[in-house]
């Protein structure tokens, strides 16, 4: 049943435009790898502009 809770709850949010480019998280084609690139651009992006940059991270996998 989860997992037919989490199939239509994907394709809604995919269909209503809510997801960020930057999910990875659930979706197929994404990975933690993927979501590292756009981090480590973002980051790099910054330091060439002489911005600060500031990454909280957190691991909600046993928080139920």
């Amino acid at each position: 049943m989860e997992r037919a809770v989490q199939v239509q709850f994907l394709a809604f949010l995919t269909v209503h435009d809510l997801l960020s480019v930057y999910q990875s998280g659930f979706r197929k084609n994404h990975s933690t790898e993927t979501a590292i690139v756009y981090h480590t651009d973002y980051i790099l992006d910054h330091m060439d502009r002489q911005m600060s940059t500031r990454t909280v991270f957190i691991d909600l996998k046993k928080s139920v």
